[in-house]
């Protein structure tokens, strides 16, 4: 057994990093610290980077732990607030964790971790989280069956998460930072913020995801629709089973930057070494290294070009969106029952800074066949596992006020009540209810 201290989905690879799959192999179980406190994220962030860790540790292991589960972080910044801990913990449950530890019981008083973590303080008093620990632990001791039983849906979406794309994202986006003469901020981190603002936007609009790792490209199959963020490193030995995999009625949604390099990271001659998918080539790419935030308009709504503008030419394919100046900037390609989208300008990353309407409408047109989840409103997210006699729905109320919810359901296992026959979950609330077969 053995865990990550932070993940590859959240790592910068230039200063530090870890082959999640790569390593997990190695032991019988895999998992990872979670360090996702408010002192270090917003609670958006939190919101969706909670859920999204969990489910990419899946992908990695189905079985994972979470090893080490900041309750606090301490070290004199401001206290982790119970509804935030709250939230952390139910997402890590509802997302497939097999266990969790906390780290740890009492706040450190050694070295350099001063006052650090801790759901009690050092003299072993209570914290404002000590509650929510006792509660939470208290739902889970008297219900052992249901949720030891418990797994989430499977997703009809997938992200494909290949490592060496993320390596060379974080390596080329660090160029400003390596040549300049003044130190400046990792202008990109392009890879995990791609995948952070599709997951996102997908969430939001009520679907669930789950991760590959792209050395299991077979699993694609399993599958409705694949996402590849910024999958310039891909091996080009895997186009065969995605070419199998639109033929048989799948969506493939190529991000900006796919195929952009050969496997020893030179730069592809243009020509994107993919002949088997679709027959293409870059024409330009430009980065939008000054800020520009350039904008063309996609069902009517404007949305940003970030982090590149990348002219593709592919045979045979339909011109879905231009950018202003008449560049295709997304191409669609039939292929058998499918079809294979690309991008000129990132989706994910685009999302993951402005969150604009267009990109979600264009999505929801692409997606139409896919069935998602039960939307219940703005700022409530749902989460299902499967048991062997039904189901568990959890709801996520991330709003700073009550709401009430048309939800059927045979019981309340916790965080909601029955108000006029519908539940009533409170401001920034966790509910869950059962819902028999």
């Amino acid at each position: 057994m053995s865990h990550v201290g932070i993940a590859a989905v959240f790592q910068d690879s230039f200063d530090d990093n870890s082959d999640d799959y790569e390593v997990s192999k190695a032991v019988d179980f895999y998992g990872t610290s979670f360090p996702l406190a408010s002192a270090f994220h917003s609670e958006e962030q939190i919101k969706f980077m909670s859920p999204m860790l969990c489910d990419y540790l899946r992908g990695i292991d189905k079985n994972y732990f979470v090893h080490e589960v900041y309750s606090d972080w301490g070290s004199w910044y401001e206290p982790e607030k119970p509804e935030r801990l709250r939230y952390m913990l139910w997402s890590i449950i509802s997302h497939g964790a097999k266990g969790l530890l906390y780290w740890q019981m009492r706040a450190e008083r050694l070295g350099l971790e001063n006052n650090l973590a801790g759901f009690l303080n050092m003299d072993g008093s209570n914290k404002q989280i000590t509650k929510v620990v006792s509660e939470v632990g208290k739902i889970l001791a008297d219900n052992k069956k249901i949720f030891s039983n418990a797994e989430p849906e499977k997703a009809d979406i997938v992200f494909v998460y290949d490592y060496s794309s993320l390596m060379m994202s974080n390596i080329e986006d660090h160029d400003r930072e390596l040549f300049a003469i003044r130190k400046c901020k990792n202008p990109v981190n392009y890879y995990n913020k791609a995948v952070y603002g599709m997951y996102k936007l997908l969430i939001e609009e009520g679907y669930r995801i789950d991760f590959i790792d792209s050395r299991d490209i077979e699993k694609i199959n399993d599958y409705k629709v694949a996402y590849f963020p910024y999958a310039a490193m891909l091996d080009n030995n895997s186009q065969k089973t995605l070419k199998s995999f639109a033929d048989n009625g799948g969506i493939l949604l190529l991000d900006e930057g796919f195929g952009l390099r050969q496997k020893n990271t030179w730069l592809a001659t243009n020509h994107i070494d993919f002949d088997v998918l679709f027959d293409a080539r870059w024409n330009s790419r430009v980065r939008d290294y000054k800020d520009k935030n350039e904008t063309f308009v996609l069902d009517g709504e404007k949305v940003t070009i970030k982090p590149y503008k990348t002219e593709y030419e592919v045979k045979n394919a339909k011109v879905i969106a231009t950018f202003d100046d008449n560049v295709p900037a997304i191409l669609k390609v039939a292929s058998g029952k499918g079809q294979i989208i690309l991008f000129g300008s990132s989706i994910g990353y685009s999302y993951a800074l402005f969150g604009e309407k267009g990109w979600k409408s264009f999505i929801k047109n692409v997606l139409c066949e896919i069935p998602a989840m039960d939307n219940y409103g703005d700022g409530i997210i749902t989460t299902i596992n499967k048991t062997p006699d039904g189901e568990l729905k959890y709801i996520f109320n991330t709003n700073e006020y009550d709401i009430n919810i048309s939800c059927e359901f045979d019981k309340i296992v916790f965080g909601g009540k029955t108000n006029d026959k519908k539940l009533l979950v409170n401001a920034g609330d966790v509910a869950c209810v059962f819902i028999k077969k």
